[in-house]
């Protein structure tokens, strides 16, 4: 499975999780009704495709139907709102924050962290101690990051290979690619060794993905699914 990186406006994640907040565990509890109406009314965002690809086929209120009969979670009751650290509550939080996601970047390299961490230095597709630190730094803080999430950005934690930049870390790392160049200067010579082609242009777009979304005032999440 491909990873996936998300450009996350903070401010508006906290400010979604502290209506989620006021909700289900506040003041706020007699509007659940409306939030119900509201996720089970949300969707992902459509693909281009003939027939529209990406809508669920029952509601996200449906909790058992898309989390399947393993977990035992009953479907989001119409009136009750569920509690504050409900796992289903965190389920359907994380959905909605990630499928509407202004920008993602989901590579066409099915495993840009092996690619990264394993075959790029295999290869020899990194050159002097400034791509190196480079390298280091971005396989530490993004690709085997093992730092819990930080509050209140905990429900977006999940298994698998993940990381949460927040915007002020991800401008350093940004930095660190103008300085020293590794994502471009390894593009170009997966390019002139001409093997692995997708290699290159995934570097690139990750290197333009994160200037965007530094640009943007985002935050980085990342996540991959362990195999």
């Amino acid at each position: 499975m491909s990873g996936s990186f998300y450009a996350l406006q903070e401010r508006v994640v906290v400010g979604f999780v502290e209506d989620v907040r006021k909700i289900t565990d506040g003041p706020m509890t007699r509007m659940w009704p409306w939030m119900y109406r509201t996720i089970a009314g949300f969707a992902p965002r459509p693909l281009l495709t003939a027939t529209g690809g990406g809508a669920p086929a029952k509601p996200y209120t449906a909790v058992s139907y898309h989390t399947g009969p393993a977990l035992g979670w009953k479907d989001f009751d119409p009136e009750q709102p569920p509690a504050w650290g409900d796992p289903r509550l965190g389920w359907i939080m994380r959905a909605m924050v990630l499928e509407s996601a202004e920008c993602v970047f989901v590579p066409r390299d099915s495993r840009l962290f092996a690619t990264f961490c394993i075959w790029l230095p295999e290869h020899r597709m990194i050159d002097g101690s400034a791509e190196t630190e480079q390298w280091e730094l971005y396989q530490n803080r993004i690709f085997y990051n093992s730092d819990p999430f930080p509050e209140p950005f905990a429900f977006l934690q999940s298994e698998g290979y993940r990381a949460y930049i927040p915007h002020d870390e991800l401008v350093a790392l940004v930095e660190t690619e103008r300085r020293a160049g590794l994502l471009r200067n390894s593009a170009q010579r997966v390019d002139a060794s001409g093997v692995n082609p997708y290699a290159a242009q995934e570097l690139r777009r990750l290197a333009a993905f994160m200037e965007y979304a530094v640009a943007d005032g985002s935050a980085l999440l990342y996540h991959e699914a362990a195999t």
